[in-house]
């Protein structure tokens, strides 16, 4: 953000090269970064550590009620910046659960709906126009999550289908959009087979042009569109498909476990003198402010932290800085970061484990620093990488540590690491504990086509560990087949 009128601003945009910041962006008559997003990725990461080397407040607004949405398992808000400006008091309570310190999360409301209010009948029925739909007819708008992401495996994307079409009566037309990310040949292959009849929308499409068509919207209730929606008045019918979401919990009313609970609820909705009346108490937790309020609030608090210059503690900030850095993207420049950075005890232990040569007594005391945090699960990322090297052999404070090893939040991220010490754990004959940290993440394989994938490999390497034994070793046969008993009930049935 720049101190500078929009006018006069530089540049309308600036481009990363190979996810790095360009060298003409300066420093000069810019007051702040703002961040929709700081996933641990590259771009992000990158731009966070030019905002602190600049002594730049680092502001992060939160682009959808996120952690709300899916019950705390995904959270793009880690990384340390200077603050983070939430939707709602339950988005803090979930931001401040992962270790992210209370000081830098503020309440701001969602700023980021374009109208809200009532649509009138008269810009819905130009709106239907527009998207080429019937405007004598009602529509009911399905959004889809993409294919093979957030849970949108084949069963949850069919059983979706299943269930508007089925629950909707011929007074509807259905609608479906998918993400914009999806290719529309996989999501037509479905409509062809599930729901044949319903209109697809391009991806690309603004939702708020279907939202302005839309009389109704069906979705899994983990995505912003349901908010969205509300702020229009449209109602919202949940398809349960699996997910456990605020609904559930705040407006069961509205859930639909099967066709004939769509249409049920369908009815009700239309039968209603107040068809809003159901999500109040959504409302009253999760969208505390009117869009145009959330707005004057976030704006406001940018300004002030601008005016005050306000950023966190920057000891701590480069410490969090580095651990994140040398876990998602290189271990060597986050070395570099730690050098410059008075990190006592601490950011010397740090070192040791990026250059991994971490101790128990190192490990001790990073872990109990992050303890419960999600810097916990990026040690044991970088421990993983140490033992897989050769460089310490594992040892039974290693597995201790190691069972802590199943993030609650961000599951899709470790799904490398996973399976790098799912082959540590075998290559050193630690059966036992192989079979428990698998068992422990079959019952997630649907949270991330990624961890289906890593599952699949380590059994597949599971197999093959124990061929590599039998070649190795004198009368391997008699040892491989007590192997092979001990493990078989992964090998046969790894779903069990």
């Amino acid at each position: 953000m720049s101190k500078c009128g929009p006018d006069e601003l530089p540049a309308d945009s600036l481009s990363f090269d190979r996810d790095r910041v360009p060298r003409n962006l300066s420093p000069e008559g810019l007051a702040a970064v703002v961040f929709s997003t700081v996933q641990p990725r590259p771009a992000p990461l990158n731009l966070l550590h030019w905002a602190l080397r600049h002594d730049l407040p680092a502001i992060a607004i939160q682009e959808s009620n996120q952690l709300a949405l899916s019950s705390g398992r995904f959270n793009n808000y880690l990384a340390p910046v200077d603050h983070v400006l939430v939707a709602s008091a339950s988005e803090r309570e979930h931001l401040a659960s992962t270790g992210v310190d209370p000081q830098r999360i503020e309440i701001t409301g969602w700023p980021f709906c374009t109208r809200s209010g009532a649509v009138p009948d008269e810009t819905r029925r130009a709106a239907k126009m527009r998207l080429g739909l019937d405007p004598e007819s009602h529509v009911a708008a399905l959004t889809l999550t993409a294919y093979r992401d957030s849970g949108e495996s084949e069963g949850v994307r069919i059983e979706q289908l299943q269930m508007a079409r089925e629950g909707l009566s011929t007074a509807y037309q259905l609608v479906i959009k998918p993400h914009p990310i999806e290719s529309m040949t996989v999501l037509r292959r479905f409509v062809e087979d599930y729901a044949r009849g319903a209109t697809i929308l391009d991806g690309t499409i603004p939702i708020d042009d279907l939202l302005n068509a839309a009389d109704l919207l069906l979705n899994r209730g983990v995505s912003q569109v349901c908010f969205e929606a509300l702020l229009k008045a449209i109602p919202v019918v949940v398809l349960d498909v699996g997910d456990h979401t605020l609904f559930h919990d705040s407006a069961p009313g509205v859930v639909a476990s099967d066709s004939r609970g769509v249409s049920e609820i369908v009815r009700g909705i239309e039968q209603s003198a107040d068809p809003m009346a159901p999500y109040r108490s959504i409302f009253d937790r999760h969208i505390p402010f009117a869009s145009a309020r959330a707005k004057e609030i976030t704006c406001e608090r940018i300004s002030s932290i601008i005016d005050t210059h306000s950023a966190h503690r920057r000891t701590e900030q480069w410490l969090e800085f580095a651990l994140t850095y040398a876990w998602q993207v290189d271990r060597h420049v986050a070395l570099s970061v730690l050098g410059g950075v008075d990190g006592g005890a601490l950011g010397h232990a740090m070192s040791k484990l990026m250059r991994r040569r971490a101790t128990e007594k190192d490990m001790e005391l990073l872990v109990e620093h992050w303890r419960g945090q999600y810097g916990e699960q990026m040690l044991l990322c970088l421990l993983c990488e140490q033992l897989r090297a050769g460089e310490r052999h594992v040892e039974p404070f290693h597995l201790d540590l190691m069972r802590r090893f199943i993030s609650p939040v961000n599951l899709h991220l470790y799904c490398g690491h996973y399976e790098l010490w799912g082959r540590v754990l075998l290559d050193g004959g630690h059966v036992a504990e192989y079979r428990q940290f698998r068992e422990a993440l079959e019952p997630r394989r649907s949270e991330a086509y990624q961890l289906e994938q890593a599952l699949d490999r380590l059994d597949g390497y599971n197999g093959g560990w124990i061929r590599r034994c039998l070649a190795r070793t004198n009368g391997g046969r008699a040892i491989a087949s007590r192997l092979l008993r001990r493990t078989r009930h992964v090998l046969r049935d790894p779903l069990r």
